[in-house]
């Protein structure tokens, strides 16, 4: 995953850019990681080994920093897409989201992503003053729009949020 990482950063000719090999999470120190090996792609690579349903599952271990120690300074962007550890990266970000202004962020919802929580990330996005869409990717890039009031958390799906600070005046 980090060398499509550094290959995409060095193929676009991206400057300025820190990449870090770990992973994000609620706490500093080391995380098992699943990664699928049956590909070269790494779509769905997570701490979740009852996520993947693929042959070829191989537990690494990987390094977990807290995201919240690289949000000390204004963001203008924050993109997140973390295989279902949204809730718990959110909840750990939480009290710095005053530095975003703006988020674009891949839900990942299911019974087997523990307690990934739809509700919980939008009730922290309007507590930090955020407003927000949530679409569903349909065939050919098509997004609809997701009544979040009727939404099971229980069922598989993957979701598009973008969010954006709401400033006074």
């Amino acid at each position: 995953t980090f060398k499509i990482l550094e290959r995409n950063v060095d193929q676009n000719n991206l400057k300025g850019v820190e990449l870090v090999n770990a992973a994000v999470g609620s706490k500093e120190g080391n995380i098992d990681f699943y990664i699928n090996t049956g590909d070269n792609w790494s779509w769905g690579d997570t701490i979740y080994k009852s996520w993947l349903t693929k042959s070829g599952i191989k537990k690494i271990g990987v390094r977990e920093v807290k995201l919240s120690g690289y949000l000390k300074n204004v963001v203008d962007l924050l993109k997140i897409n973390i295989e279902g550890t949204e809730t718990l990266v959110f909840k750990e970000i939480e009290s710095k989201l005053k530095n975003v202004r703006e988020i674009h962020l891949h839900y990942h919802g299911g019974s087997a992503l523990g307690n990934n929580s739809l509700n919980i990330i939008t009730n922290i996005l309007e507590r930090n003053s955020f407003s927000y869409t949530v679409n569903r990717l349909l065939r050919f890039g098509i997004q609809k729009s997701v009544d979040i009031s009727n939404f099971d958390n229980r069922t598989p799906s993957i979701l598009f949020i973008h969010a954006v600070k709401q400033t006074n005046g």
